[in-house]
């Protein structure tokens, strides 16, 4: 799922008067684990030369379903955004 498409979700789901908080968390979050890529990918390397990507395509796969299984429990995501 890429960024605004996430963003998009999550603003749909979450109530609105907290749409704030959950951009800044869900933000701060993205960027506090950003520089740790880096050094992870480097270790997983070190298992096999794939390791990385399969590793990254798992998180993301998971964070995904996540949030798309939170969405269709939500009762924020059946309005309509005019």
């Amino acid at each position: 799922m890429d960024i605004p498409t996430r963003q998009a979700l999550i603003m749909a789901v979450v109530p609105e008067g907290d749409r704030m908080a959950a951009a800044a968390l869900t933000n701060a979050a993205r960027y506090s684990v950003r520089p740790l890529a880096p050094t992870i990918s480097a270790a997983l390397q070190h298992i096999a030369i794939g390791a990385p990507l399969v590793m990254a395509g798992s998180i993301k796969l998971l964070y995904d379903a996540a949030i798309l299984s939170w969405a269709k429990k939500g009762k924020y995501l059946t309005r309509t955004i005019n």
